[in-house]
């Protein structure tokens, strides 16, 4: 499974490239979970669903 490495500012992306999931330090792979892993939306933990735009 490969994943994007993106520089970025905003939403205009610099440089993007694809990785390979080896090429990840151990330490960070714990933190972005495995490739099956899916995370259900939690009211809870995430609060209410909104709009990201804070002029909206």
């Amino acid at each position: 499974m490969n994943y994007a490495l993106v520089l970025h500012k905003g939403s205009y992306v610099k440089r993007a490239r694809l990785i390979a999931r080896s090429d990840i330090p151990k330490l960070i792979r714990s933190i972005i979970g495995w490739p099956d892993q899916y995370m259900p939306y939690a009211y809870k933990k995430f609060g209410p669903k909104g709009s990201w735009n804070p002029f909206y």
